[in-house]
């Protein structure tokens, strides 16, 4: 106590320096670990400043710059985007082009007209507005009909193109046997009384001369054709039996129908080239080709009508549509399956809510596989090709058609094999190799930048569709 007492001044003094210290202790060691943070963080940026001086810089389509970021540089990289976008345009209005091809002809200039070509022709004055005058469509219907005809001296009609034939009817085969008889009885001596046994004498010859002509004239047409086809391997518009002009949406879709089946008369017609004969051909026949949005459900020619007239399609049931409301599940569970019979496909068919068909557009199904669906931006729709084929062909003719139009996707093939001698019984030599019988069903798309030029008011407004503009 005496102890305290004696030294209390220094006690306190010596307590006030201690806490002195301590209280200036604090601070400085905050402060130097923030001056220690600091030095870390600017050391960060000397060494990533140090690296970006280094580090190479590419730009697509230039060299590779080295050193920071600059202006000249971010002027470089804007200018490559300008390309990127500009090629991009180039290459969107190359793809339109090219599916415009041999479909219409294109203007020189924007503001010129689209004019649609039937086989390769212009046909001015027909769309989007056909001409009030008579003449102008029906000499249009008469130049879509001779497409159809089988007329040897017409090279734009496609049995010409295909250098088709088919296998004698029984009609011929029997006028001209009535022919050969009528010439071996005027060879007869005159006033000679028949018997029993020359009467089944002449009954027998008569049946072995059928047999021997019917195999002569079968075997005649096999050598002098390349492919098997007729008009009923085709699909025309009903119009042609109509004593009225035709309108502007029957116009139109005539043209879409010769648009894609003469793509196919070209792809055949090429694979086909250079065959003698119908044994040669890689395609060995053309039972049918059918348009429109019900190809789906559609099936080949049948033998009843190989020897009728082509095929006739009512007005409509042409473009496939539909809206948003189809989803990709839905469009991935619409994918094709096995059909119940050859010809016939499995179809996407959108759900109630998602699809309202307008009048004259067929219902039959959605997209399959691809999912597409007329929009204002292209339409779409089916074409089912059915035909008899050697089979490692089948993508030979499948690359053909893509050759023509870059719009064409096939969707599902279907094939079963053909037995030759039923094939022979019905007068059809397909040659030594076996064949099967392909049932193709294709999507084709048609872009609006070209095909919305040509379209019929009617039909724009069920796609979408800004109508064209009159012509100036």
């Amino acid at each position: 106590m005496k102890f305290l007492k004696a030294n209390l001044i220094l006690l306190i003094c010596g307590a006030a320096v201690l806490l002195a210290v301590v209280a200036l202790y604090y601070p400085i060691g905050a402060q130097a670990r923030r001056l220690r943070q600091q030095m870390k963080s600017q050391l960060s940026l000397a060494e990533r400043a140090a690296s970006l001086e280094k580090t190479p810089i590419h730009i697509l389509g230039e060299k590779p710059f080295v050193g920071p970021v600059t202006p000249a540089i971010i002027k470089v990289k804007k200018e490559v985007q300008r390309r990127i976008e500009a090629q991009a345009k180039r290459l969107r209005r190359m793809v339109e082009r090219f599916n415009a091809a041999g479909r219409v002809k294109l203007p020189s200039s924007p503001k010129g007209k689209v004019i649609p070509l039937l086989a390769g022709v212009p046909q001015p004055h027909l769309l989007p507005r056909p001409s009030r005058s008579y003449y102008v469509r029906g000499n249009f219907r008469r130049a879509y009909r001779r497409l159809f005809v089988n007329n040897p001296r017409d090279r734009r009609a496609w049995l010409t193109q295909l250098r088709a034939g088919a296998p004698p009817t029984p009609k011929r085969i029997s006028r001209i046997l009535r022919e050969k008889l009528r010439r071996r009885a005027r060879l007869m001596p005159r006033n000679t009384t028949g018997s029993i046994h020359a009467s089944r004498h002449a009954g027998r010859h008569k049946r072995r001369l059928l047999g021997d002509l019917t195999r002569q004239m079968v075997f005649h047409a096999a050598a002098t054709c390349r492919i098997y086809a007729d008009p009923a391997s085709f699909q025309e518009r009903q119009f042609v039996q109509s004593s009225t002009p035709p309108t502007a949406d029957q116009i139109y879709e005539a043209f879409v129908d010769t648009w894609l089946q003469g793509d196919v008369v070209k792809a055949i017609a090429a694979l086909n080239k250079g065959s003698a004969n119908v044994g040669q051909s890689p395609v060995k026949r053309l039972l049918h080709i059918t348009v429109g949005a019900a190809a789906a459900t559609a099936t080949g020619a049948t033998p009843a009508s190989r020897f009728a007239r082509p095929v006739l399609v009512g007005d409509g049931g042409l473009f496939i549509r539909g809206s948003t409301g189809a989803t990709p599940a839905a469009m991935s569970a619409g994918m094709p399956g096995a059909g119940s019979a050859p010809g016939r496909f499995g179809v996407y068919a959108p759900p109630s809510s998602a699809y309202s068909p307008s009048p004259g557009v067929s219902a039959a199904g959605g997209a399959i596989l691809t999912g597409h669906l007329t929009n204002p931006r292209y339409q779409v729709t089916l074409m089912n090709i059915s035909l008899v084929i050697e089979p490692w062909q089948i993508n030979h003719f499948i690359d053909q058609l893509y050759r023509l139009n870059n719009g064409y996707t096939v969707l599902q093939i279907q094939m079963r094999t053909v037995d030759p001698i039923d094939a022979l019984t019905s007068g059809y030599v397909y040659g030594k190799v076996p064949v099967v019988r392909a049932d193709i069903l294709v999507e084709a798309i048609f872009f609006t930048s070209w095909n919305g030029k040509v379209m019929p008011a009617d039909y724009c407004a069920r796609c979408g569709v800004p109508p064209p503009s009159p012509a100036p």
